[in-house]
């Protein structure tokens, strides 16, 4: 059995009168542990939990299975004299053999700091976010003694804005560089993270981030995990020869069944926001299909095949498409499932429709799935 694993910024800035959403990332190396949050207890099971700092959040809401805080941000009493405050929270991450159990496996404390403050004069009515290059809660596989490389992007929503820094918390050995503008945009800056990981820290680690803007207006908490020892099942680029995806090349117009392999067998997304895309060249703003592989029956998983069907494919006659993934569209099966890299390059995989009014023959390249019985309906 290994403990649950979670994390958190030293200091969570959250604006005095508005809804704070603090999400704690909670993980465990056995996945099919159900894994629950829950306030410290000056009466825990093995005693006094949190001293003087029991039930110190006011009106606070925590979500056992989402573990995360929900706050209208107030200032302390005794603070009443003061523009911001401070609170210390204690909270405990549990894992359960399943959902039906009321007696953890394991108990994890955390704590935190809490500070509300109040915007200065002119700041931005949005708060700057962290919108990639992975989603929040994202779950990375990486190698002791191989390089890593991550960029952490952030926007800010009011024109003049930047972001001033990004205070993070981050595994022994990560280093980041100086905040830079992303190319071809006015409002988003991103920060390079760079890990090596050594053998004694093989298991999961955290690292968590949130940008602030200049005039101290800071973000929402954003972590990933990183699972040192494993590597993802990430998608391998499609070729004619090896057969590595289906369709390539000329295909009909109502064609509906997709296959592509993975470096390792592959699992369903444990998260929503997954998504397979399908966009017209000629119309890239908008994709033409897509499906949430979180929960959606459209994508199929058997050995290192990923599989999407197209209800009702009606293809634009002599149209040419690209696939897109999210990170994650494709996981593995231990801890926090580590997720296939995104694959954002419109080159990736591409396949076009045949026009019946230009050719009256048709080349296809499409390759049968190689994976076990699949039915689909």
């Amino acid at each position: 059995h290994y403990f649950s694993v979670t994390g958190s910024l030293p200091l969570i800035r959250v604006i005095e009168g508005q809804t704070a959403i603090i999400q704690i990332p909670a993980a465990d190396w056995d996945r099919t542990d159900d894994i629950r949050c829950r306030w410290a207890d000056s009466s825990g099971p093995a005693g006094d939990e949190c001293g003087d700092i029991c039930n110190n959040l006011p009106g606070a809401n925590l979500s056992s299975s989402e573990c995360t805080i929900t706050w209208n941000a107030v200032r302390r009493s005794v603070d009443a004299h003061l523009t911001t405050s401070t609170y210390v929270v204690a909270i405990m991450v549990e894992d359960f053999v399943n959902s039906a159990s009321t007696t953890p496996m394991s108990s994890v404390p955390l704590q935190m700091l809490i500070y509300t403050y109040q915007p200065a004069s002119g700041a931005c009515s949005v708060i700057p976010a962290i919108i990639g290059d992975r989603p929040n809660r994202a779950c990375i596989g990486v190698l002791p003694g191989v390089q890593h490389v991550e960029r952490i992007v952030a926007a800010v929503y009011c024109t003049g804005d930047n972001i001033d820094e990004f205070i993070t918390i981050s595994p022994l050995y990560m280093t980041k560089t100086a905040k830079a503008r992303v190319t071809g945009t006015t409002n988003q800056w991103y920060i390079t993270l760079t890990w090596t990981p050594t053998t004694d820290q093989i298991g999961p680690q955290v690292f968590c981030a949130a940008p602030i803007d200049q005039k101290k207006l800071t973000g929402s908490q954003y972590c990933i995990s990183f699972v040192v020892g494993y590597l993802p099942p990430n998608l391998i680029t499609p070729t004619l020869v090896q057969g590595s995806a289906s369709p390539l090349g000329t295909v009909f117009a109502n064609h509906s069944l997709f296959s592509i392999q993975a470096t390792g067998d592959v699992y369903r997304p444990s998260r929503n926001g997954t998504y397979i895309q399908i966009f017209n060249k000629a119309n890239s703003s908008c994709a033409e299909w897509q499906a949430d592989c979180g929960y959606s029956s459209d994508c199929i998983y058997s050995g290192q095949t990923v599989l999407f069907y197209v209800r009702n494919a009606n293809w634009t006659y002599g149209a040419n498409y690209y696939i897109l993934f999210s990170s994650g569209a494709a996981s593995g099966n231990i801890f926090c499932n580590p997720e296939s890299d995104p694959i954002t390059d419109t080159s990736f995989w591409n396949f076009n429709i045949w026009d019946p009014g230009v050719s009256s023959t048709t080349t296809t390249t499409t390759t049968p799935p190689t994976t076990g019985t699949v039915t689909t309906r």
